[in-house]
């Protein structure tokens, strides 16, 4: 019976033994993975920095779509920062974000080609009328009201009224606008160089235009745009070669199938 206790005794001290030993190289091997780790982190990061300060992957050449020169100072002041001198080490993110401060960009794309050069595209919105909803702003091609009073000093675009911010339907007013610019754009034959001075809204189905060249309003039923003004174009076309033109006062296009024409002394 002592035989077997020592025995005994002996398994445990070299069970425990093993576990000790086991557990020390789980340790040392833990230890040993950390510092390799941490060595590698060290290296990555030393070659990082060097190729930030170097000029390998320093930006020397800009692609740039759809920038103004406003938005081009914003990109250099980004740029004069250190960390945004090179290809690898710039914030895409946050360049982004700052020049959609332009809220003529509505969406941008910016990619690294390396080892030098930065490709900037910016889609912009145009200008297509202004409204003065208390004060100015600028309608655009996508239907979105920008306040923008330093933007195109050279051109005029239709003043656009009959719209106001009280109103319930405001976007849909604003969406059947556009219907008749984009209709209008492509329909200028017969006024090559007659721009609208004012389009009025009498509502969401009736336009008024007011041509700059042409002395008299124009009436159009929008949910017939496409057709009025392919009508619009073949009696302005008949009014000019019989020298009736300048005689009209008005001609509307909202009566289906028929067009009133007013003159200066009769309707027609």
């Amino acid at each position: 019976m002592v035989k077997k206790g020592k025995k005994r005794g002996y398994i445990l001290k070299r069970g425990i033994f093993k576990g000790v030993r086991f557990f020390y190289n789980a340790i040392v091997k833990s230890i040993t993975l950390m510092v390799l780790v941490i060595m590698a982190s060290l290296l990555a990061l030393t070659i990082y920095e060097y190729l930030v300060v170097s000029d390998l992957f320093k930006i020397k050449e800009i692609i740039l779509e759809g920038l103004n020169k406003k938005d081009q100072k914003r990109l250099n002041g980004f740029l004069d920062t250190p960390s945004n001198r090179s290809l690898i080490s710039i914030d895409i993110e946050g360049l982004k974000k700052l020049l959609l401060e332009d809220p003529w960009i509505y969406d941008i794309h910016i990619k690294r080609q390396f080892p030098q050069t930065l490709i900037i595209q910016a889609k912009r919105m145009k200008p297509v009328g202004i409204l003065f909803l208390k004060e100015p702003y600028y309608l655009t091609d996508m239907g979105r009201l920008i306040r923008d009073i330093s933007f195109s000093k050279g051109r005029d675009y239709p003043i656009i009224s009959g719209i106001s911010l009280e109103d319930r339907d405001l976007r849909e007013k604003i969406k059947r606008v556009l219907i008749l610019l984009r209709a209008l754009n492509g329909s200028y034959e017969p006024m090559e160089d007659r721009e609208i001075s004012e389009i009025h809204m009498e509502d969401n189905e009736t336009a008024i235009l007011y041509p700059i060249n042409i002395p008299f309003p124009i009436v159009l039923d929008i949910d017939e745009i496409q057709k009025d003004i392919r009508d619009l174009v073949t009696l302005i076309t008949y009014l000019k070669e019989n020298g009736t033109l300048e005689a009209v006062r008005s001609i509307r296009m909202d009566y289906g199938d028929k067009a009133v024409v007013a003159f200066k002394d009769r309707i027609f």
